[in-house]
């Protein structure tokens, strides 16, 4: 492909992974769409990793419904998990390939390339053709989308990650019920001093040095007086806070 081309594919696919009125599985299917359009390609499929299972359990295609769906290919098992084994280009004919690797009517070669970070695999991207092979041209053509490929894939994980994290929240606090600020006051000397001092301390009365006011005998707010034993515990404790 001519330079000029080849830059006119790259921009294509940058505007297309920063187009932050698409869902990052929305971008991934336009990318696949992208490269199969241009690279004369018959199907695009995109693996990604698990790496604590040492395989790929992620697959978008432009042979499925635009969305992701749950595989498992082992490394080493397939194009794609040889190309994740690898960490290397793979050819592969149809009878080599893993049984949840989606193959089209006619697809004579397939060629999987990793996409890394760094030693890191972030994906693997496998394209197929109707030809006998792909040529040189194209798959060159494809591994210079590769980081592009990886710039999205990196956005959806981060995006899963987030919402995974509001969920973790909304359950917490479906579950955690909210303490008013004024309780959370007058629960810090019997979490302190571990005897309910509590009764004796008013909490919405501070002084400017941040001490409580003892109430002693006096009458509670609601017009109850105090018990005398807790009023005792709380002159107690306040004179100890003192010494100390």
């Amino acid at each position: 492909m001519a330079a000029r081309k080849v830059q006119n594919l790259l921009e294509q696919a940058l505007r297309i992974a920063q187009a932050s009125g698409r869902s990052h599985q929305a971008r991934l299917i336009c990318l696949l769409r992208l490269a199969t359009r241009t690279l004369g390609l018959s199907s695009a499929t995109i693996f990604l990793p698990d790496q604590n299972l040492d395989a790929l359990t992620r697959r978008f295609s432009t042979l499925l419904p635009p969305a992701g769906h749950d595989c498992l290919i082992p490394y080493g098992e397939g194009g794609a998990g040889h190309a994740a084994a690898s960490l290397s280009r793979q050819k592969s004919p149809l009878a080599a390939l893993h049984p949840d690797e989606p193959a089209a009517a006619g697809e004579q070669a397939r060629l999987a390339l990793p996409i890394l970070d760094g030693p890191r695999l972030v994906a693997v991207l496998c394209l197929a053709t109707t030809r006998t092979a792909l040529d040189r041209e194209a798959e060159d053509d494809a591994s210079r989308l590769g980081p592009v490929f990886g710039l999205t894939v990196a956005g959806l994980c981060e995006a899963e990650r987030a919402e995974q994290s509001r969920r973790n929240l909304s359950l917490t606090e479906c579950f955690v019920p909210r303490v008013p600020r004024s309780h959370t006051l007058s629960l810090v000397p019997t979490l302190c001093v571990g005897m309910p001092v509590g009764d004796a301390l008013r909490p919405d009365q501070v002084s400017r040095h941040g001490r409580y006011h003892l109430l002693g005998p006096r009458r509670r707010a609601s017009g109850q007086a105090f018990p005398r034993r807790a009023w005792e515990r709380g002159r107690a404790w306040e004179r100890g806070k003192s010494a100390i």
